[in-house]
């Protein structure tokens, strides 16, 4: 599985909040979500006028060129499926992957983190069926709790 997560961080970094989180199974599903969220991302920081009727007129401004455009990185990066290609490699091989971009008042990252765990190799727990059998005795009563019969 890949655990993937939506965050908004404060621009100090000092706070932060999970947006979104998703369970990949696998590499190729993770960065679908992570394109879809970065593009869910931009389109609520960046609503178009005419998809948000419930706004008054003049509600929505644009911002001065100085303010970096998240939306738009978010956006550009969705539609790179060259670098989607890329970061396939890096998770197939076990690596973290993340995407971020920032304006003047949050730095938004979309995270993938496959997890990593090791079984150690042994034998499997023994059932109680399996002890009996072992042991030469075969069993084909059920316990009285198993029946709802006491004694």
């Amino acid at each position: 599985m890949i655990r993937c997560e939506v965050r908004a961080h404060t621009l100090d970094l000092a706070r932060s909040w999970t947006l979104r989180l998703y369970e990949g199974p696998t590499p190729r599903t993770a960065l679908r979500w992570m394109g879809w969220q970065a593009g869910k991302l931009a389109d609520q920081l960046d609503p178009h006028p005419w998809s948000t009727p419930w706004l008054p007129r003049g509600a929505l401004v644009a911002v001065g060129l100085a303010v970096p455009d998240a939306p738009a990185y978010l956006r550009a990066w969705r539609d790179d499926l060259d670098a989607h290609s890329a970061l396939m490699t890096v998770l197939l091989g076990g690596d973290p992957v993340s995407v971020s971009a920032y304006d003047d008042t949050a730095y938004y990252t979309i995270t993938a983190f496959p997890e990593r765990f090791s079984v150690t190799p042994g034998p499997p727990p023994v059932s109680r069926y399996q002890a009996d059998l072992a042991e030469g005795r075969l069993t084909t009563t059920l316990p009285a709790s198993a029946t709802g019969r006491s004694g």
